[in-house]
């Protein structure tokens, strides 16, 4: 019986190792979600692919200077069930509020 117990123990102490990295995947440290900005883009890649969804855009400031962006989006399947799909966005498109 203490054998059992302490095989149980061992399994789960492994198990719960394994899935730390599995937590620190879905951080969210690296963005600011208190400030929102609007930008009039260019579509420069859509990859719509696992586990999520990259948009390259490219937009142009006051003076004409082109910035590259680059965003992450939600996994493929959620967006299929909200109206997506691989040619929702395409290079070239224009992406404006």
């Amino acid at each position: 019986m203490k054998h059992t117990v302490c095989a149980l123990l061992s399994v789960l102490i492994i198990l719960a190792m394994l899935s730390v990295p599995a937590f620190a995947h879905h951080g969210n440290a690296a963005y600011d979600l208190d400030s929102t900005i609007t930008l009039k883009a260019t579509i420069a890649d859509f990859e719509f692919g696992n586990p999520h969804v990259q948009i390259s855009f490219d937009t142009k400031d006051d003076k004409g200077d082109v910035t590259h962006w680059s965003c992450e989006g939600t996994n493929p399947a959620m967006l299929v069930r909200a109206g997506w799909s691989r040619s929702t966005l395409k290079a070239g498109d224009q992406a404006v509020e």
